[in-house]
């Protein structure tokens, strides 16, 4: 039996394909760095917005939870060393990659320099104030530094207006997005636990069950939908696409090959994730922590613009594809012979 050939396109790039581009896209531009080195250069020397005068109320009220043996004493110590950690402008990477940061989570009580300036928050007014304004400029400079990373991998050359238009876009998409899904938390959230509470009053074992199998599934849920919104800032930024049509874009491209078109972003998160650990080992307190800035910004952004490479190949063999299916329902076959 003879084989017949069938030209077709040529299936998008995997997960290992991907990362070397992102390796080769990082190495000719190593700029792209600059963003995430210099937001934790800040939560690493610069000063640390606390939150402790404003908790002090509550820890207080789970002191005396304490007392009535309702807390284990364990606990108690590693949620007050959490709290006096805890520096608010880690909000200026709140959001995973968006710039990449390490220190976000190492919340460095001790540098090299000495202990850091710690600035208290005085009233929950000015909380609700630097709040919104930091998230905000994490949106700002997470734009650029992704504008940058989409650069570094479409490896063309961009107008004034090109990057003027690709960041405002960028901008309000992300914007847009934590706006969307803060909403759909808060709109499932809301109506979960309040039937939960109410459960509650009658029996707290099965409210306990039900809260831990709602954040569990819900979480879950949430995740699931955002890897079908994940593409949306990858469109603006590559293809100039508008903002409602690179959201559509992203769900388009991540239904083709479902699911496993899916499985390529969340290797690249998990692997963002463990090299996080890795990095973080370095410590905080000495200049070792240094080799863990770079090296976090180095491979965090090999992972940034692998994701762009992945998506600009997948775009490139939906289009083929969809060229051919056109082709194919306009030429219309030969007669047969009488």
């Amino acid at each position: 039996m003879n084989k017949i050939a069938i030209d077709g396109p040529r299936p998008p790039i995997g997960f290992l394909s991907s990362l070397w581009k992102g390796i080769e896209f990082v190495n000719a531009h190593p700029g792209i760095m600059v963003v995430p080195v210099l937001i934790d250069a800040f939560l690493w020397f610069g000063p640390h917005l606390s939150l402790l005068p404003l908790i002090n109320p509550v820890l207080t009220f789970l002191n005396t939870a304490l007392a009535a043996n309702q807390i284990s004493p364990t606990m108690m110590d590693a949620l007050r060393q959490a709290v006096e950690k805890y520096n608010l402008f880690s909000l200026l990477a709140f959001i995973p990659l968006f710039p990449p940061s390490l220190m976000t989570g190492a919340a460095p009580g001790q540098t090299p320099l000495g202990t850091p300036i710690v600035i208290s928050i005085a009233n929950w007014w000015q909380c609700l104030g630097i709040v919104p304004a930091l998230i905000a400029i994490s949106i700002l400079i997470g734009s650029l530094y992704w504008l940058l990373a989409g650069w570094s991998a479409q490896g063309t050359k961009w107008t004034r207006g090109d990057w003027l238009g690709r960041y405002t876009r960028t901008v309000i998409v992300m914007l847009l997005m934590c706006g969307s899904f803060l909403i759909l938390i808060l709109g499932i959230s809301i109506p979960v636990l309040f039937v939960i509470s109410v459960i509650g009053a009658v029996s707290v074992d099965v409210a306990a069950i039900l809260s831990q199998l709602f954040f569990f599934l819900g979480g879950g849920f949430l995740f699931w939908v955002f890897l079908f919104f994940i593409f949306s800032v990858h469109g603006v930024i590559l293809f100039r696409d508008g903002i409602l049509q690179s959201i559509r874009n992203s769900v388009v491209t991540s239904r083709w090959l479902y699911p496993i078109s899916i499985w390529i972003p969340i290797l690249l998160i998990l692997l963002q994730y463990l090299v996080s650990m890795v990095w973080g080992l370095a410590g905080d307190a000495n200049w070792s922590g240094a080799v863990g800035i770079l090296g976090n910004a180095y491979t965090s952004s090999v992972i940034v613009t692998a994701s762009m490479a992945y998506y600009i190949d997948k775009r490139r063999w939906i289009s083929e594809i969809q060229s051919q299916l056109q082709a194919r329902l306009v030429v219309k076959p030969p007669a047969a012979g009488v």
